[in-house]
């Protein structure tokens, strides 16, 4: 697949938007799942370097284009976003 998209949720998606430069997910997170979130992020969508908000990058992997990340512990509902660095 050649567009960024959530490969893995730590809870309940609730809402994956797209823009020109910007996704973002929304989601409950399940307070029993312990493994990250995870966000594939093609090269061509997203060449360099990006900016989260919301959650916690675990260093990613360049090779691979997977953004791995932790959200905050004890939040309802949590936004992920993603742009490029510096936007």
């Amino acid at each position: 697949m050649d567009k960024a998209y959530p490969s893995a949720v730590a809870g309940t998606p609730v809402e994956w938007s797209t823009g020109p430069g910007r996704r973002e997910l929304t989601f409950h997170p399940d307070p029993a799942v312990t493994d990250p979130t995870d966000i594939c992020r093609p090269s061509d969508e997203f060449p360099g370097d990006v900016d989260v908000t919301g959650a916690t990058v675990v260093p990613w992997d360049p090779i691979s284009w997977l953004l791995t990340v932790h959200v905050p512990g004890g939040a309802k509902t949590v936004s992920v976003t993603v742009v490029p660095e510096g936007d």
